[in-house]
């Protein structure tokens, strides 16, 4: 059945107001997820980090595996370059500030392999990854890359991430 736009409009005029008053008593995130729109908040609201599907992904951590490789299998599964930032130098990652990725809203997530456990901006915490890590540190989604049970960037880890949180909607292409 397709609506003319005048029955349209009231059927949206009452979506708006349910919406409003969800969002009102606290249910909003219940209501969009129980009718498959959780997509629709740009945040992960759990974690308190504001950001959109489609923001910045960082790639930090040494890999054997070329840049231009890690690009292509982005641009593969529909993510464009221009979203990816790569750091896969050890040296580089010692000077690298996290903290520029720190309440940073354009920055959805950062897929880590291998690191320098002290590094600029890690402060008292033991390493950049368990600082990114920490409840409400206003870091975005942090995703270890694993080949078994060893932080490893390769083509399989990498593809793997970005393919999984793509299905789950965390993060969408473009």
């Amino acid at each position: 059945m397709q609506l003319d736009l005048d029955k349209l409009e009231i059927v949206l005029d009452g979506v708006r107001e349910r919406i409003c008053q969800a969002n009102r008593n606290d249910t909003l995130l219940s209501l969009l997820d129980g009718l498959g729109w959780g997509d629709l908040l740009p945040f992960a609201p759990e974690d308190g980090f504001y950001s959109h599907p489609a923001g910045q992904i960082v790639v930090l951590g040494a890999s054997e595996v070329k840049k231009d490789k890690l690009l292509g299998i982005a641009k593969s599964l529909g993510i464009s370059k221009d979203r990816v930032e790569l750091c896969l130098d050890y040296d580089e990652l010692v000077r690298y500030d996290y903290r520029k990725l720190q309440y940073a809203p354009h920055y959805r997530l950062v897929l880590v392999g291998p690191m320098p456990h002290k590094t600029t901006g890690s402060g008292d915490f033991s390493s950049a990854i368990s600082a990114m890590q920490q409840p409400g540190s206003g870091y975005p989604k942090v995703e270890k890359l694993l080949a078994g049970n060893e932080l490893k960037i390769t083509k399989t880890s990498f593809s793997g991430a970005l393919q999984k949180l793509l299905d789950e909607g965390f993060l969408k292409a473009g």
